[in-house]
């Protein structure tokens, strides 16, 4: 189902790997920012959201890679961040090939 948020991981695959050049025990985490908003554009009201990221190999009913749950993020005028790998780790062989990005707030898919 097309449910997931398309989103190629080049620019993330170029930071882990220039931090694992950099050196060999180097965390492999990434910032996550966005913004939360309804259909008519108005932010996300509440101060903190559930949310949850998941990585899958292809864009629909592809196989799940990594999940990693970031709890009360806080939010202010819709606008999150997130530092994706902090919690579970990620290799580079996650990062090897086209990669989907879910994104759940609040237990919803966006």
């Amino acid at each position: 189902m097309p449910r997931l948020l398309t989103f190629l991981l080049f620019a993330v695959a170029q930071t882990v790997l220039w931090q694992s050049a950099e050196s060999a025990s180097a965390p492999r985490v990434f910032s996550y920012q966005g913004r939360l908003s309804s259909a008519d554009g108005e932010p996300f009201a509440a101060p903190a959201a559930d949310l949850s990221f998941a990585i899958y190999d292809a864009e629909t009913e592809g196989s799940l890679l990594w999940t990693e749950a970031h709890p009360a993020t806080p939010v202010a005028d819709g606008l999150f961040s997130a530092f994706l790998g902090s919690l579970s780790p990620l290799s580079d062989s996650l990062l090897a090939g086209p990669r989907w990005l879910e994104i759940t707030v609040n237990g919803e898919p966006i």
